[in-house]
């Protein structure tokens, strides 16, 4: 996102969630928040502790749960995008890797290296041995 402070820098990353979408899942965000607060104080009052350890075991399995679900909210809410320029065609070289087993026949690393030879984009053919 652009910063306040410089302008000029560039955006990379945008929002997935804009405008009344982003308004409508905050908002239920917000309640799950309110609906997850009032539960965990009805939860932890003294009075429902009937066996501490069915009690305490059922409450660890509660915060996995509900760490699980804030977890989710907060990846849902702030994803972002990519909206850089897409690379120019050409302009940057990819290295191209392959392994070779020691079982493997010698004729299908060839036929692999000569594959990855044949390939018209600019790049690096290495064999990782």
């Amino acid at each position: 996102m652009r910063a306040a402070a410089d302008p000029d820098r560039p955006v990379y990353l945008a929002p997935i969630l804009q405008g009344g979408r982003a308004f409508k899942y905050t908002v239920l965000g917000v309640l799950w928040a309110i609906g997850t607060g009032y539960f965990w104080g009805w939860w932890l009052q003294p009075g429902h502790i009937l066996n501490p350890y069915a009690y305490w075991a059922a409450t660890l399995a509660l915060i996995w749960l509900y760490a699980m679900q804030f977890y989710f909210m907060t990846v849902f809410l702030m994803a972002q995008r990519s909206v850089a320029p897409l690379p120019e065609p050409g302009r940057w070289r990819v290295a191209m890797i392959v392994t070779k087993t020691p079982s493997e026949p010698f004729e299908v690393l060839r036929h692999t290296l000569q594959a990855m030879l044949a390939q018209d984009y600019p790049h690096d053919t290495w064999l990782a041995d």
